[in-house]
């Protein structure tokens, strides 16, 4: 049980899905998860049918979403273990925005915090009675999230990297990003959002002032998945 000590939206007659999702029903609200939202979004941009996949609505004002978590057996680890979150569509109405299956997707991803951990290879008991709030899910990492939605290994990269003739092509990327429109709030450090021309997310901090400008920026970091990738980065 979530110990919500804050207001709460019934959605519970409304469909799951308004319409087909997509990026622009992403908007950032009060809690610290830009880390989850930008890996939905990377999700959503390129596959919105892999979003309808993971969520099951029963009818009755509940969402199932399935999520995968780690497995350590020997000295082998596997990443594709389902497991399977039911929530309600009462959802807080000053964090996720707007649409509910990402309302959703962010309180069912706080259970899952909860119960595994934040790289989700712990296994808690949650007896009757125990409770946790939304801040579980306040502060992360996007690789992290890849795994926990598709099943399977995610990098990180650092730009540093470049410097020892790795990852190179974080250096092409570089050439895609010398001019960038940032084009909404990314609300987490004064972070602004923009995006490459394939959909690719690009984070940039200290952003937010110039939303509806195009700025250099230099690459910080970069997650890659087998889904894509998101880019962090800083303006010169």
């Amino acid at each position: 049980p979530l110990d919500m000590k804050i207001k709460l939206e019934d959605r519970r007659q409304e469909p799951l899905f308004a319409q087909e999702p997509s990026l622009r029903d992403i908007a950032q609200g009060g809690l610290g998860d830009c880390y989850f939202l930008a890996a939905l979004a990377s999700t959503v941009s390129k596959d919105p049918e892999y979003i309808r996949d993971m969520m099951q609505d029963d009818g009755q004002g509940n969402v199932t979403v399935r999520f995968y978590r780690q497995e350590k057996v020997g000295d082998q680890t596997t990443y594709n273990n389902p497991v399977y979150i039911k929530v309600s569509k009462q959802v807080p109405e000053n964090f996720a925005k707007y649409s509910l299956w990402v309302q959703i997707m962010e309180k069912a991803y706080t259970v899952y915090r909860a119960l595994y951990g934040d790289k989700g290879d712990e296994n808690h008991e949650l007896k009757e009675g125990k409770k946790f709030d939304y801040q579980t899910a306040a502060g992360g990492f996007s690789d992290i999230v890849f795994e926990h939605i598709y099943g399977q290994k995610s990098s990180r990269w650092s730009a540093d990297e470049t410097t020892k003739g790795e990852h190179k092509d974080i250096n092409r990327i570089g050439v895609f990003l010398n001019k960038i429109a940032v084009q909404k709030d990314g609300k987490e450090k004064e972070q602004g959002i923009g995006y490459l021309d394939d959909g690719t997310m690009v984070v940039v901090e200290e952003g937010r002032k110039h939303i509806g400008k195009r700025v250099e920026v230099s690459v910080s970091s970069i997650y890659q998945t087998s889904s894509g990738r998101m880019i962090f980065a800083r303006i010169k």
